[in-house]
């Protein structure tokens, strides 16, 4: 069972390390700035922060305070198992700076996200973007600003040519077990595993000691 949906799916290897495939390459990304951020407290101020998800690995930006045009200039990688896949930033509004809103137990406002598929990138090369930010409301997706990110996708697996067979040879594989394909599971049994499997997580979770606060 996946945590993703997998149209957007970042992460294909088993749950269990010794069935995981063999590493093809390395995604190197920088979180420069983002522009035109909407104001979400009342006092006309954002405080944001970015949380980069790939794989199994989250990265989280430190938080710009008081800025609509944050600067962060961070630098992060991830091991690349399968190309096909994408990651996934996003940019939050920090409720937890503030005294009192960590008693009220305030959680964070995403303020959009955007999501990049590996697949479409030249390996080698280096790309720096402007994205914008989007974020779906009652009235439909809505613009909450741009994102500027640079990355690269190395794969020095490709300049050996017995490695790159293998790995060819990894894609003439499938990913997922004989019986999702004979017998798939259909859209809304999938959603609803997910649902439970979620709950059953957050559960866990709030049994730590001590305890996690809601974000």
């Amino acid at each position: 069972m996946f945590d993703e949906d997998p149209q957007y799916c970042s992460d294909w290897n088993p749950t269990h390390p010794m069935l995981c495939r063999p590493k093809i390459g390395v995604f190197e990304m920088g979180i420069l700035k983002a522009t035109g951020l909407p104001a979400m407290k009342p006092q006309g101020r954002t405080d944001a922060y970015c949380v980069a998800k790939y794989g199994s690995k989250w990265v989280r930006s430190r938080t710009v305070v008081n800025s609509l045009s944050p600067k962060w200039n961070e630098l992060y990688s991830w091991e690349v198992y399968d190309q096909c896949t994408f990651i996934t930033i996003s940019v939050f509004d920090n409720s937890q700076l503030h005294e009192g809103n960590i008693d009220l137990g305030a959680m964070d406002t995403r303020i959009g996200k955007v999501r990049i598929s590996l697949q479409e990138m030249d390996i080698g090369r280096i790309y720096q973007y402007s994205y914008p930010l989007v974020e779906l409301q009652p009235s439909g997706l809505k613009k909450m600003g741009e994102i500027q990110l640079a990355f690269k996708f190395t794969c020095p697996d490709m300049l050996d040519v017995w490695k790159m067979l293998n790995v060819c040879k990894m894609y003439t594989m499938p990913i997922l077990p004989s019986q999702h394909f004979s017998d798939p599971l259909s859209p809304a049994q999938f959603y609803g595993l997910r649902k439970q499997i979620i709950t059953l997580v957050s559960l866990n979770m709030s049994k730590a000691e001590p305890p996690l606060r809601r974000e």
